[in-house]
């Protein structure tokens, strides 16, 4: 089947337009339609109700002259093929008329037949790729523009050829900000040293690289608005020279991965922690026992007794440092209630300061859901920290507001309501290269020796927030002072005050310890007798389920029974607490432990004990448990 192909001629000397008509082949693969018309006018009104595939425009017309004339048709029809006429004086005419996008030009003399079929074909075919190479480059171009990446192309000189929509929303930049690499450079990097650092790596990447070969750096990049963001720049080289770099905004998958790497670092400590913790607090139980007992037993005028005092205050030190390990291990799960923050917050920081605190708190602020020790020891940790900061004076600034968190704030916390509470002091500040190693254990820029240098204040800042679901993020340069941001989740009531129920004391007579520690077995013996209990041991579990059977069946129960959670052999608190319950449901028991990251530690009640002690404990703590839970009974 032949092809149709219907050609406008437009042409004021019929005789020329005669000679075309006449070279158009009657037969042929391509059937030929052709029509005529003198003038410019005649001929854009024919384009305009369309069904032409061809135009052969003469350039002299009597309405229109020259380049012009091409210029008017192909406006009219951009979508349509023009091969220019032309006599052998206009050449040069005709040549200008093809760089702007004639598809050819014939000189009138000198056509056939066979050059003009061609002509035509080599002009439509043209056109047709063109067509196409132009709806490929738009499609390329609203994918470009629309790419969730950022898109920049330079070329070899160094001039910014184009920046699609993407990478305008990153950096802020319009191209009329940045026409060149060099204006790029100076922008995107204000700091001399960063930015010749930057400027030798993308040579020395530009060196070695191959075209197609892609090169990915990652730079920190200072946007128009003045903030800093991370972006991972994924260069090409083209064939042209030219380099087209995609841009890649990972500033928060870098907070992310920083995050996940703090949290891997504090859970290897915790294991570290866990590991020893168990062995080092049974033997801090018995040197803190036995030191009490010491001092019970000595008069206040005794030339020992300021000596058992220093002894006790150093193994109460170390008892602490125990616990904050463990609070920023793996465990230390808080124990959380309803609770008012802005009182606890006021409480510690007024008892440290007194008058170089002022407060910023807003009325009605919510309550929250806290292990209240956990958040004292931050509250704690913050003010000591801001204190240490400004040696010669300066005034602590406490805020605490309610907030609602957005996922567009940028903040690794779920959507919802916060306490937003802020610690600004005017100190020292923090170096640059210290602040992003502040809350790594044990890193700390103070003297070691004593307790200033042990590195912890901050990293159980982090952990506690972490297992409260919050965040903390410190702000600070060195010599304007730090500021450091808590978020708490928070509820919407107000948390009530609950009075303690004051009961009578009673006179409990027998307690059944189980303790595969004799030395610790021996302290809790002592602390028990003192307080006027009597005292039945045993070393496992088996042999507590034995006794106590055996009390029962005697009819002379136990009060209470202690029993340690973890035994080298033989049955352990949390197992024998099981099989007593079975079969006495009445039991009333205490758990102890060294591992005080144990869930059964931090939510006994939830394993049917009545209360936790926790490794090392001192002979207050042990007593107010004991009475507690024998008067609760």
């Amino acid at each position: 089947m032949s092809e149709k192909l219907h050609i406008l001629i437009v042409e004021d000397n019929p005789a020329d337009a005669d000679l075309v008509r006449e070279a158009l082949p009657e037969t042929g693969p391509i059937l030929f339609h052709s029509e005529f018309v003198p003038r410019l006018s005649e001929a854009l009104a024919r384009l305009a109700t369309g069904g032409i595939d061809l135009v052969l425009a003469d350039l002299g017309l009597p309405d229109s002259q020259g380049l012009a004339t091409f210029q008017e048709l192909r406006q009219a029809a951009p979508d349509i093929a023009i091969i220019v006429l032309t006599g052998n004086e206009d050449q040069e005419m005709a040549v200008v008329a093809v760089r702007e996008g004639a598809q050819d030009f014939l000189v009138k003399d000198q056509i056939s037949g066979d050059m003009l079929v061609r002509a035509v074909r080599y002009a439509i075919e043209r056109k047709r790729a063109e067509e196409t190479l132009l709806n490929e480059k738009q499609k390329f171009l609203t994918l470009l523009e629309n790419a969730p990446f950022g898109m920049i192309m330079i070329s070899q000189n160094g001039t910014i050829t184009y920046t699609n929509q993407k990478f305008r929303e990153i950096f802020g930049y319009e191209p009329e900000d940045i026409p060149d690499g060099r204006t790029w450079f100076r922008k995107a990097y204000p700091d001399a040293a960063y930015r010749h650092e930057v400027i030798l790596a993308w040579m020395k990447d530009m060196e070695r690289g191959r075209v197609g070969q892609q090169r990915p750096m990652v730079f920190a990049v200072t946007c128009k608005d003045g903030s800093t963001k991370t972006i991972n720049f994924i260069a090409v080289m083209l064939a042209t020279g030219d380099n087209f770099v995609v841009c890649e905004d990972i500033t928060l998958r870098k907070q992310m991965e920083e995050e996940l790497l703090r949290a891997q670092k504090l859970e290897s400590v915790g294991i570290l922690a866990g590991g020893i913790a168990h062995d080092f607090n049974n033997l801090m139980t018995v040197i803190l026992g036995n030191v009490q007992l010491a001092m019970t037993r000595l008069p206040e005028d005794h030339t020992s007794y300021p000596l058992l005092r220093a002894a006790l205050q150093s193994a109460e030190q170390t008892k602490d440092l125990t616990s904050r390990l463990i609070t920023f291990s793996k465990g230390g799960f808080p124990v959380k209630q309803m609770s008012d923050v802005s009182e606890v917050l006021q409480e510690v920081v007024r008892k440290m300061v007194k008058r170089r605190a002022t407060f910023d708190i807003q009325k009605d602020l919510w309550s929250a859901e806290v292990d209240e020790n956990q958040i004292r020891q931050v509250f704690y940790n913050l003010t000591m920290n801001a204190i240490e900061a400004m040696p010669e004076g300066g005034t602590l600034t406490i805020q605490a507001q309610n907030t609602k968190v957005q996922s567009s704030d940028g903040l690794p916390l779920k959507e919802g309501k916060y306490l937003r509470i802020i610690f600004a002091d005017k100190g020292t500040g923090i170096a640059e290269e210290n602040l992003v190693r502040i809350f790594d254990p044990y890193f700390t820029t103070k003297g070691m020796g004593n307790q200033k240098g042990m590195g912890l204040g901050l990293s159980v800042c982090y952990s506690v927030l972490k297992k409260h679901d919050g965040h903390i993020t410190v702000i600070s340069r060195p010599g304007e002072g730090t500021t450091v941001t808590l978020y708490l989740p928070a509820l919407a009531e107000k948390a009530q005050k609950v009075k303690a129920k004051q009961t009578e004391p009673s006179s409990p007579k027998r307690v059944l310890i189980m303790e595969d520690e004799i030395h610790v077995r021996a302290v809790e013996r002592a602390f028990l007798e003192q307080l006027g209990y009597e005292v039945i041991e045993a070393g496992d579990g088996y042999e507590t389920i034995d006794r106590y059977k055996e009390a029962m069946l005697l009819n002379n129960p136990f009060d209470l029974v202690i029993l340690d959670l973890m035994v080298r052999q033989g049955l352990g608190g949390q197992l024998t607490m099981e099989r007593l319950l079975k079969e006495y449901p009445s039991v009333r028991a205490i758990i102890a432990s060294g591992y005080i990251d144990e869930p059964v530690i931090e939510h006994y009640k939830d394993y049917g004990f009545l209360g936790a002690l926790k490794k090392p404990f001192s002979f207050e703590e042990f007593g107010e448990m004991i009475k507690t839970v024998i008067e609760a009974g």
